[in-house]
């Protein structure tokens, strides 16, 4: 167990603009900060972070919280290992003292795999710096065969495996690793009744980083030339799934930010080649194809060309110039497509690829090509298809097909016509029929993607459950989730929709919409799925939004007949002259604890701070502080408390005793005896005095 005074340093000195940057792009909006969200597939910015308050939450997924809870959804780990990746992050001890067994086990292993991965790290850097082998054959290769500097070798930390086939494996057991946690993360190979051997002997080291700059895995490049395997990856891990890890990411970061684009290419030499040249916002996929997630991934890094509310992103793929390489622009291009990335293409000369082109020539002349050669990535696709279609006119319609299937990939309507327009053109096309046809292949996009959620698959490769806000709504981490629907009118209904085309109120939280408005469905025909909500949950939810944040304002003030005046806080006055006296209490457990936990704590008038909430070690309770106390529903102004806090109060009460009578109607109506049935209907003309005397109030308050 951590001690408090630790975790309460921490919570201190840990700033959530400066924690929420390690991982994504923020870009200011008004006193707040907004990027993409980190959990989930965010089409436009709804990740907001508050540096006054020192939370951030997401006003789509629900997803957020302090810099502690935030650290433990962004990295899935633990509380306790949040509280030591931060304490790390901001050079504070932490020291361990206590944990459950299976935390501990969970907590040791991940932190011995990543240690195993630094331990690695610098044997291999040793290796290649002080060793005679790594002089004469490594550094060899990485200053003679591909003309790195010293420089840009430390930079990005290269090395070298010797080729004694089970050197570090012994090395390690000698320093204290473990062989096992080398076999996890797949450095060293177990062979059966034989020794456990080097997977990376006699390679160039490449070391992979993750966004936040851990060692998480590397790549090796084999430097003999009986090798047959000319790059051995390390396998995925506890610590690795290269699908959401791409090479280069960490170092580019800045100068992504800065240049606001980012350039693809495809190995590891193309990116080291490329920074030396002076184009250091560049990144590769890290031994696999281009996946759905890495570019989820940069999409959170790159900052928009435009202003506050442009979602103007922009990245650029960089292929060889054969015909493999275009054939990889082909493919990856849509894929960045979807998710509402502006994309261009450089294909580079026939005899080149990234990293030979970056080596022959100057940086200038390197930037020079890039700006002279980049392609939109949708004109690049139409205009390839022209030689083929000057030698084979009935060739042209699969080009059309082709072509509207990669613009029905765009998200938003307007770019799409754009592109119609101009691929007509290209294409010696008709428009409206390319817009049909666009269309078409747009309504049964959406239509997959729907019957995916209904059928409740996931996103290729995340595990994950994706909802896309204009089929559902969520508003998680308050004991409920409400997914609401309602048919729109045809004038609202587009044949091409998707999240860029639906109304901005099916992008906002529920309770900012009011009790009138819903959201629409992206596809009219389809049947909701109903989740039941407490019928009270808007008035308990604005009711723990007052006390957690006025919970120690000065409400009003009563005189006493002495003429004492006594002075009732917002706190007091919901708990103790409302809820406790007539008997009331939130649905919501969640609601329930912060209910106790503040009359357990109503003397204590350093207690009830927003701060509080929004850093309580009940996760749950910091996430709904930081739903709540972000909601832009709530204004700031604290003189309008005295009519808003009565009357939510009464609206809550209303409501209650409305049902009641609702109820109350039905017995009487299956009442069969009438001598009960006369006093249930005393009862009921009791609830209705009750409900006419709250309307009077509830009047008198507006």
């Amino acid at each position: 167990m951590i001690d408090a005074q630790t975790i309460e340093a921490i919570k201190n000195r840990a700033e959530i603009k400066d924690v929420v940057e390690d991982y994504l792009t923020l870009q200011r909006r008004g006193v707040n900060y907004v990027g993409l969200c980190p959990f989930h597939d965010d089409k436009r910015p709804s990740f907001y972070v508050s540096p006054s308050k020192n939370f951030c939450h997401c006003f789509v997924c629900g997803n957020g919280g302090n810099p502690i809870s935030f650290i433990m959804n962004v990295e899935n780990v633990s509380y306790i290992e949040a509280i030591k990746i931060l304490g790390n992050k901001y050079h504070i001890e932490v020291e361990d003292k206590e944990m459950s067994e299976e935390d501990r086990q969970k907590h040791n292993e991940r932190e011995s795999l990543i240690h195993t991965n630094e331990w690695l790290n610098q044997h291999f850097i040793k290796n290649l710096k002080e060793s005679d082998e790594g002089q004469q054959i490594g550094m060899t290769y990485f200053m003679q065969k591909r003309r790195f500097r010293q420089d840009i070798i430390t930079k990005f930390q290269l090395g070298y495996a010797l080729k004694e086939r089970d050197h570090y494996t012994k090395l390690a057991a000698t320093k204290g690793i473990k062989t096992e946690y080398l076999v996890k993360l797949g450095a060293s190979i177990p062979h059966e009744g034989g020794p456990t051997t080097d997977r990376f002997a006699s390679r160039a080291i490449f070391p992979i980083h993750s966004i936040s700059g851990q060692v998480i895995a590397f790549g090796g490049r084999t430097l003999r030339a009986d090798d047959p395997v000319k790059y051995q990856n390390s396998p995925e891990s506890d610590v690795y799934q290269k699908r959401f890890a791409l090479y280069g990411l960490y170092f580019a970061k800045k100068a992504i930010q800065k240049e606001k684009k980012c350039y693809i290419s495809e190995g590891y030499c193309d990116v080291i080649s490329m920074v030396q040249a002076g184009i250091e916002n560049i990144v590769a996929p890290c031994g696999t194809a281009l996946t759905t997630e890495q570019i989820r991934l940069l999409k959170r890094v790159i900052p928009s060309v435009g202003g506050e509310d442009s979602e103007e992103k922009h990245v650029t793929m960089m292929y060889d110039g054969d015909g493999a390489g275009v054939h990889a622009a082909l493919k990856n291009g849509k894929l960045l497509l979807e998710q509402g990335l502006y994309v261009h293409v450089v294909i580079l000369p026939p005899e080149d690829d990234p990293d030979t082109f970056a080596q022959n020539h100057s940086g200038d002349e390197v930037k020079q090509f890039l700006t002279e050669n980049e392609q939109d990535y949708v004109l690049f696709f139409a205009k390839h298809f022209g030689p083929e279609i000057a030698k084979n006119p009935l060739a042209k319609a699969s080009a059309i097909m082709e072509t509207a299937s990669t613009i029905a990939a765009i998200p938003d309507k307007i770019r799409r016509s754009v592109y119609i327009q101009e691929c007509s053109r290209l294409l010696d096309a008709n428009e409206a029929a390319l817009t049909e046809q666009v269309g078409e292949l747009r309504q049964k996009r959406l239509l997959e993607s729907y019957n995916k959620q209904q059928k409740g698959e996931t996103a290729e490769g995340t595990g994950h459950t994706t909802t896309p806000p204009s089929t559902t709504t969520g508003v998680t981490g308050t004991g409920v989730t409400t997914n609401t629907t309602v048919s729109t009118p045809e004038s609202q209904q587009t044949t091409a929709g998707g999240p860029d085309d639906i109304p901005i109120e099916a992008l906002l939280p529920p309770d900012m919409l009011g009790p009138a408005v819903q959201q629409p469905v992206a596809n009219a025909t389809a049947n909701p799925i109903e989740v039941p909500v407490s019928p009270y949950e808007s008035y308990e939810r604005s009711i723990v939004h007052y006390l957690m944040k006025n919970g120690n304002d000065i409400l009003m003030q009563l005189e006493e007949e002495n003429g004492k005046k006594t002075k009732i806080t917002v706190a007091q006055y919901i708990l103790l002259m409302r809820m406790e006296k007539d008997d009331i209490d939130f649905q919501n457990p969640i609601y329930q604890r912060i209910k106790k936990d503040i009359l357990d704590h109503m003397n204590d008038a350093q207690y009830l701070t927003q701060s509080h909430f929004l850093n309580n070690s009940d996760m749950e309770v910091s996430k709904v502080a930081s739903e709540l106390l972000m909601d832009p529903l709530f204004p700031d102004i604290e003189d309008e408390l005295i009519l808003k806090v009565p009357r939510v109060m009464l609206d809550l009460q209303g409501q209650i005793v409305k049902d009641e009578i609702s109820q109350k109607e039905k017995d009487m109506l299956a009442e069969q005896d009438q001598q009960s049935r006369t006093n249930k209907m005393k009862e009921y003309i009791i609830l209705k005095n009750i409900y006419r005397a709250i309307s009077d109030q509830r009047g008198n308050v507006m």
